[in-house]
């Protein structure tokens, strides 16, 4: 185990209070990279995992950066045989209450060949035992995603060469069984509620497999809804698969529309039945006069208590979280301003709290560690052109969350003609109507009944107001 001295930098701490919300970038080591991967409870704090190193690419580890509640540092850990080469994905479970299991890939050789790797930590980062995946059918193996099995031992995800390779292992690390689908690399994956069947994606398809000898049950391409130009080349990029109850499952990704001119990314969700019916597919585009959202989708988070759903997905000042009910309904966004551009993002919630980890390019990759304040999350600010929708306090709306009608109480000096604008989250007009004012005080219902579900935003210029937010039921 090598030795790695490094210092912290905190870039950014709106208060170290436990009643504030907090953001810090660290450095793990300096002078190179790191980058946070996944985020966990570690008692009343956190357990932060991910890999970075110093200037020498054959000096990579793996790092536990455990934080108190506050986000202040208690210890870290790092987990690699020297000058070699260790990273993690999203190979990381809890094992009962005092540990992790770590699967990751280590380099080998001067061609840059690869082997798993597997480290189980205890609670405080202690290693209580790693061993390499040295079956010679694993030769090439580097896993990406890994889950427990109810039944004992684990399934890993990866990749061999260029397949997308699945592994059983037990308890202890042994191999029981390894199969090979086809191109492509396991992104994630989770087990089924009585642990027969595996559910994972690669880049472009979802697959169904047997976890008690590896048979192929189903595989499915992600057929995706045209967005942008219909001359673009549409494709998919998948991220994150989560289990939501009920026997479904939802996964996410970012949709990708290459036109001849332009670029076009935006984050992408659907709803599928164990069975493999997808029951529904939304893509998040940026609004085509403003430019505004369609970051990438890079994680869900499943709520069952509120029965929402938080995808995820990284931007230029800051990550992106689109709220949504289970039948894809946005019911707000969320933007959380971080130094610089981050990738990666991924959020879990823990006492009450949202808690998030990434990377972020401060002077090179750090990680980055989010803490929201209390059970919330900032709502993003939407604009139309150059105007800020901000919160107005000029006009009174009811009732809010509406069902079939908004009433509007607002006063003019003059007689007027004012033009309501309803705008949805993603900035477009959705509804519009014109209404003669008299001076002095004025009453207006408008009828929203036709409108899904989901947060709105409404705007009347002349009112001298930018917009005021509202919910439909």
């Amino acid at each position: 185990m090598k030795q790695v001295f490094s210092f912290l930098i905190v870039l950014i701490s709106f208060s170290a209070s436990s009643q504030s919300s907090i953001t810090k970038v660290f450095e793990i080591p300096s002078s190179f990279y790191d980058v946070g991967i996944r985020v966990f409870p570690n008692g009343d704090g956190y357990a932060v995992f991910g890999y970075g190193g110093t200037a020498s690419s054959s000096n990579i580890d793996i790092f536990l950066l455990r934080l108190d509640k506050d986000g202040n540092e208690i210890g870290r850990h790092f987990y690699g045989l020297p000058n070699k080469t260790e990273r993690i994905a999203k190979g990381i479970v809890p094992v009962g209450n005092d540990g992790w299991l770590l699967a990751g890939g280590q380099v080998v050789g001067a061609g840059g060949g690869t082997q798993g790797y597997l480290v189980r930590v205890g609670a405080t980062g202690n290693i209580i035992w790693s061993k390499n995946l040295t079956n010679s059918n694993q030769s090439g193996f580097f896993p990406y995603c890994l889950s427990a099995l109810p039944t004992g031992g684990y399934l890993i995800g990866g990749q061999k060469l260029n397949d997308l390779e699945v592994v059983r292992i037990s308890d202890n690390g042994d191999v029981v069984w390894h199969k090979s689908y086809g191109a492509g690399r396991a992104k994630a994956l989770y087990v089924s509620e009585g642990g027969g069947n595996c559910f994972l994606i690669s880049r472009n398809a979802v697959l169904k497999i047997r976890t008690s000898d590896g048979k192929l049950v189903w595989e499915k391409d992600i057929e995706l809804p045209v967005f942008g130009s219909s001359d673009g080349d549409i494709s998919v990029d998948l991220e994150d698969i989560v289990p939501v109850g009920n026997g479904k499952f939802a996964i996410c990704g970012t949709a990708l529309n290459d036109e001849i001119l332009s670029f076009i990314q935006a984050p992408y969700t659907s709803i599928w039945k164990e069975s493999g019916e997808i029951l529904w597919a939304k893509i998040f585009p940026p609004n085509p006069i403003t430019g505004e959202g369609g970051v990438t989708g890079n994680s869900l988070l499943y709520m069952p208590n509120q029965q929402n759903l938080l995808l995820t997905g990284e931007g230029n000042t800051g990550f992106g979280v689109f709220r949504m009910d289970m039948n894809g309904t946005t019911l707000a966004t969320h933007s959380i301003p971080t130094p610089a551009l981050c990738v990666s993002p991924v959020m879990i919630k823990h006492q009450g709290k949202y808690a998030a980890t990434g990377g972020c390019f401060t002077d090179g990759m750090n990680t980055l560690f989010y803490r929201s304040a209390m059970n919330d999350l900032p709502d993003g600010q939407l604009r139309i052109g150059n105007r800020d929708l901000s919160p107005a306090i000029k006009i009174g709306l009811s009732p809010n969350p509406a069902t079939s009608n908004i009433n509007l109480n607002y006063w003019v000096e003059t007689d007027a003609e004012i033009n309501f604008q309803i705008f949805d989250v993603a900035g477009l007009l959705v509804l519009e109507a014109h209404q003669a004012a008299c001076a002095g005080e004025n009453v207006t219902a408008l009828d929203v009944q036709s409108l899904p579900k989901g947060t709105y935003w409404l705007f009347a210029p002349q009112l001298g107001l930018s917009a005021i937010p509202w919910v439909k039921q």
